[in-house]
């Protein structure tokens, strides 16, 4: 597909002179681009374009990561497994979920961050907007989600939290919940039961299963549109025995039920959604509040995976506050599961952020108290310790990582 980057310049000016008029007294504009460009026969609509005074465009050139060499499914075929006792290469779900979404090869940061996170480690990846870092980690975080219901995680069974995504912002929590919704849409269709994968966000807004959440459940979802393909209409919440269900507004029914999306915090906590979006402030109360072990363990002991998605945005007091919230959090953890000084922590962390150049860099270390050592540009530390020294410094030459341009 080709574009014309003039012509989508010169419809964006027309929408925003429609926009424009249909907000002011149109009258009053007549008069004065009379008064500047005389009168005419043209309708408003088709004069105030070439009346309105804008620059550009002005265009950026970006770099493209490079592409694989191997199509998709082949390079999911064969990369490894994360548990001994699966069979190499990726869940067929997985393969169909991500050949369903048109990935016909993957780029090389993805491939190698997901080699990474399947070799069990530590894992920074670095790329810019729309190239798709989602997907690097999603897709063996997937799998690791995979081989957990299949019985292959003692330490995580199937019904268990295996990764928390945090966000720094709400906004950007519900835009990833949509993307989330599409693929597990897809990958559910051959799963039923407590075999599916679930998602669900807990922060703030999350509403207890009463009453009074139907209002804002509803107001939320209708935003989100229908991940199926027999119409084109919005996600609707409706009201069910036991509390809210997610379905379609539209009168066919949907071809994989929605009760993978868990709505109120007792379906999150009750159900221990496999994928569970929050921010930092959700996790720092979570933390400290010992009074509700339940939440504790969906939030600290249980997950396999922790995930820092937009960590660019992790910068001053909100990065200082985030990095020593880690600390503890990595402390706790340990204190909570029992583990001795000598026994190693199972938890993976997984940092996304957007840099000058396109990077995958991993760790498979990390000591019992302190955060991973991590081998990371300045910038990216600066954000993460802005304020606060970190308490020991990363060992850069035992952290093996790639770069592409």
């Amino acid at each position: 597909m080709s574009h014309d980057t003039l012509e989508l310049a010169e419809d964006l000016k027309r929408a925003y002179g429609d926009h424009y008029v249909a907000g002011q007294n149109t009258a009053t504009l007549k008069d004065i681009i009379s008064r500047y460009e005389g009168g005419t026969e043209q309708s408003l609509h088709e004069r105030l374009p070439e009346f309105m005074r804008t620059r550009g465009p002005f265009l950026q050139a970006l770099d493209l990561p490079r592409q694989s060499d191997t199509p998709w499914t082949e390079i999911a075929q064969t990369l490894p497994s994360v548990a001994d006792t699966a069979e190499n290469g990726l869940h067929e779900d997985v393969i169909r979920t991500f050949d369903a979404a048109g990935f016909e090869r993957l780029y090389q940061f993805q491939e190698e961050t997901a080699a990474a996170l399947l070799d069990d480690n530590h894992t920074l990846v670095t790329a810019g907007t729309g190239r798709g870092k989602t997907e690097s980690w999603l897709i063996p975080i997937l799998q690791y989600i995979c081989e957990a219901k299949a019985g292959h995680h003692d330490d995580h069974p199937p019904q268990s939290v295996k990764c928390v995504l945090t966000y720094p912002t709400k906004a950007l929590a519900q835009d990833q919940l949509k993307r989330l919704i599409e693929y597990l849409y897809t990958l559910n269709e051959t799963r039923t039961g407590q075999d599916r994968i679930t998602v669900g966000i807990f922060d703030g807004d999350t509403p207890h299963n009463d009453p009074d959440a139907f209002s804002y459940l509803d107001t939320a979802f209708k935003y989100f549109e229908c991940p199926c393909d027999d119409c084109a209409s919005s996600l609707m919440v409706e009201r069910t025995e036991d509390g809210y269900q997610v379905t379609h507004d539209a009168p066919s029914d949907l071809d994989v039920d929605l009760d993978f999306i868990k709505l109120t915090r007792e379906e999150v906590v009750d159900a221990e959604v496999d994928i569970l979006l929050t921010n930092p402030d959700t996790v720092n109360y979570r933390l400290f509040n010992i009074n509700e072990q339940d939440e504790q363990q969906v939030f600290v002991t249980q997950p396999k995976y922790v995930v820092f998605d937009e960590i660019h945005e992790y910068s001053e007091l909100f990065g200082s506050f985030t990095a020593t919230l880690m600390r503890r959090y990595l402390r706790s953890r340990r204190s909570l599961l029992g583990l001795d000084e000598d026994e190693e922590d199972d938890l993976r962390l997984v940092g996304a952020v957007q840099p000058s150049r396109t990077s995958v860099q991993s760790s498979n270390e990390s000591t019992p108290s302190q955060t991973p050592k991590w081998r990371s540009s300045r910038r990216t530390r600066a954000h993460l310790n802005r304020h606060s020294q970190p308490t020991s410094q990363p060992n850069s030459s035992q952290i093996p990582s790639t770069q592409t341009d």
